[in-house]
């Protein structure tokens, strides 16, 4: 029984863990998902305000990296969630730039042209974050269910044995 209750403590700590890999590639989705908006709104109406969010939610989206990281198991794909998030910022910030040089009527089609390009780049470089923390998710929960089932199987072992044992030792004492 004193077992049984390391290993379920033991597991516990795993889940939680999962449990928390869980909710932040779950964040990371959204924050990718607000990073967008703010795109979408600079495009429609280019000022700083959006260019400030922006970058604030971007360090925090690196944070959120940083803590998936540290629970482990997954780095591959975060490494992967931080080269293109790097992609978009660099794309983000090519928008800016070209956004901030000059317009002329001559120069204004071609301007409209690299600019619907540069979001549509932003676009499947975010596309790709979102699958990415999704497999995250995804193998998360994997595990979790697989800890879950393996829990229940040691459990029912456990109990058994015991029932088993106390079984015998009443017999056992009986026979005395």
């Amino acid at each position: 029984i004193l077992g049984l209750l390391v290993h379920l403590t033991s597991s516990g700590a795993t889940a939680r863990t999962l449990d928390e890999t869980s909710r932040l590639s779950n964040a990371v989705t959204t924050a990718v998902a607000e990073l967008d908006q703010l795109v979408y709104e600079y495009l429609l109406h280019p000022h700083q305000r959006p260019v400030q969010q922006w970058r604030i939610l971007s360090d925090d989206l690196q944070l959120m990296f940083n803590r998936l990281e540290a629970l482990g198991g997954h780095a591959h794909p975060v490494e992967r969630l931080r080269s293109e998030h790097l992609q978009a910022r660099a794309l983000f910030d090519t928008i800016i730039t070209d956004t901030e040089a000059q317009v002329t009527a001559a120069n204004a089609a071609m301007f409209h042209l690299r600019r619907s390009r540069l979001a549509e780049q932003m676009l499947l470089v975010s596309r790709a974050q979102v699958s990415h923390a999704n497999a995250i998710h995804r193998a998360s929960l994997h595990e979790q269910s697989r800890i879950q089932h393996r829990d229940d199987a040691i459990t029912i072992v456990a109990l058994g044995a015991t029932i088993a044992l106390l079984a015998w030792l009443l017999s056992h004492v009986h026979r005395l």
